[in-house]
């Protein structure tokens, strides 16, 4: 199973954080799911952040 955020909502085999239902709000167990679904994922946002800035995964030009 992967882990996704609100994008993937409804996809096959993806873990989404609970969505806000229309006006109405989350619960205090959701928000608290929603705390630690997003803790795990900064750290994969953060190491996507840097192979963006150093350009790590670039592809080489040959001329």
């Amino acid at each position: 199973m992967f882990e996704g955020d609100k994008a993937y909502q409804g996809g096959e085999n993806i873990k989404t954080p609970h969505k806000k239902p229309r006006n109405r709000e989350l619960t205090a167990q959701q928000k608290a799911e929603n705390k630690e679904f997003s803790s795990k994922r900064i750290f994969v946002e953060q190491v996507i952040r840097l192979v963006k800035i150093f350009r790590i995964a670039r592809a080489l030009v040959s001329a």
